[in-house]
Formats: structure tokens, sequence, C-alpha cells
């Protein structure tokens, strides 16, 4: 679908996967040729942000947006649908080209456990045999979670 200069991407996440103040800058490779930019317009109480992008006409448009610090789930399981939106963007007024509101999801998969690489439990106060003691529980967890976040548009 064809855009014309000056577009705006919009995504609202979902209710299981809040949008969070923490989400302060984002890069985009495609129509949008943002890099470490801040959103155009956030809130966090509507879900949802937008970046203003499209410098020039475009035929074909794709776009990779890189959301810098955007907050994981509480819990491991697929999350409700995140909800895309294009605009074109003339005189300050937006006018809605498409929407995708279901499918976009991060499936339980993307949340996987991750392995405990080390354990070493040791008494810190006393040896002896049948004799109370404190203990020093160590573990090194390693998790697949990634901690960069991307949505290829």
């Amino acid at each position: 679908m064809p855009v014309d200069a000056s577009c705006r991407i919009q995504v609202t996440f979902p209710s299981d996967m809040p949008l969070t103040a923490d989400l302060t800058k984002l890069t985009s490779i495609g129509i949008l040729s943002a890099t470490n930019q801040s959103p155009t317009w956030m809130s966090v109480a509507s879900n949802s942000f937008y970046i203003d992008g499209c410098t020039s006409y475009q035929d074909y448009i794709t776009d990779s947006l890189y959301l810098l610090k955007m907050k994981n789930r509480a819990n491991v399981a697929t999350t409700y649908s995140f909800t895309l939106q294009l605009w074109a963007v003339s005189g300050g007024i937006a006018y809605p080209i498409a929407q995708q509101s279901s499918g976009l999801i991060f499936p339980q998969t993307s949340f996987t456990p991750g392995t405990i690489t080390k354990f070493l439990l040791t008494a810190t106060d006393t040896k002896e045999v049948q004799n109370y003691t404190r203990y020093t529980v160590e573990m090194w967890p390693v998790h697949a979670i990634s901690a960069t976040s991307l949505i290829t548009l």
C-alpha cells in the first residue's frame, strides 16, 4: 500500500503487557527512519504510543521498530494482541490507512524459562553435626528472555 510523505505508526499494547514510562526511546529501520528517538506521543493511561515519520512517498512500506526498555509480562503466557495502526498525516490531521489488531502477540515460547548454571549452599556459622547453623544460598540463573524488543511491521 503506498504512503505519501508524513505518516504515523501507532502501537497499542495489550492489557496483560502494559506500556510503562520506561519506554523512552525507539529505533526504526524503514519508512520511519528514527534512531534512538522518543515517541512523538505516548500515554501510559491509554497503553499506546505513536511515532511520526515518512519523509517521502513510499510505494512499498516496511519497517522494523526496536523498542528500548519495554517491560516483559509478569508471568509466562501468550499475550493478548497488540494493535498496530498506520496513518497518513496531512495538515496536522491524521487519516487512518490500515490497522491490524489480531494475531500480534508474544507467544508463550518467547518467555521460555532459563537454567541455573551454578548452585552453592554453604554453612556460614558452624560445620558441626547436630548443631543449628545459618546457610548462604547462591545461584546463577541464565534466561533466554530478550533484553531488547523488536516488532517488525
